[in-house]
């Protein structure tokens, strides 16, 4: 297993149940805002981690502002 901070932690075990969390890529995305700031939004995992229903919501949203 490796811990956020990048050190690595092996536990013996006979089962195991993982919940793994995720942290956002927003390279491409940033790229892309950096050139064109009015027309790029950010949303759901790229802004904070969610359910696909809240995800499919906040894009349809920020599609609304989208001139």
């Amino acid at each position: 297993m490796e811990k956020s901070d990048g050190t690595g932690v092996f536990i013996e075990a006979d089962t195991v149940i993982n919940a793994f969390g995720m942290k956002p890529n927003t390279t491409v995305g940033k790229a892309i805002s950096d050139k064109f700031h009015t027309k790029t939004r950010h949303v759901k995992d790229c802004v904070s981690i969610g359910k696909v229903g809240n995800a499919v919501r906040s894009g349809f949203f920020a599609g609304l502002t989208l001139e």
